[in-house]
């Protein structure tokens, strides 16, 4: 017994490249970064948490595929201490800051974040490209 399978509509036969597809419009997935903000021998503010959310979009504004911050403030004494860590694709950074006033220690935290984030990007970034296209099209 032998079964046969056929086809409604043929495929045509190849006469050349074939034109491209239209592309369907698919609305961007809003990327969601977990923070999460902890204090020891501080109670975390509305006031400081809002100042940290302020800062965020500075991170992502650098690397987009952040899938997690965690940021712990401390006091030490006279010292206001802010740690945090990064989780990104393909990177791990932490960063430290410290200051008498715990909003400056946040803000210079998030700087050190941004560089190493920067610094991370750079190195996943391909600077030959354009070097390699020069040589091919001599």
């Amino acid at each position: 017994m032998a079964l046969t399978i056929t086809s409604q509509n043929p495929v045509p036969e190849s006469t050349g490249p074939t034109p491209p597809r239209p592309v369907a419009h698919v609305p961007e997935q809003e990327a969601t970064m977990h923070v999460q903000l902890s204090g020891h021998q501080i109670e975390v503010t509305p006031a400081l948490r809002d100042h940290l959310h302020a800062k965020l979009d500075r991170l992502t504004r650098h690397f987009d595929n952040i899938t997690s911050l965690t940021v712990v403030l401390s006091v030490e004494k006279l010292e206001q201490r802010a740690e945090g860590t990064v989780n990104a694709a393909g990177a791990t950074v932490h960063a430290e800051a410290a200051d008498a006033d715990m909003y400056a220690s946040i803000d210079v935290l998030i700087d050190k974040l941004v560089a190493q984030l920067r610094k991370h990007k750079e190195k996943l970034t391909d600077h030959h490209r354009a070097e390699v296209r020069q040589m091919r099209a001599s």
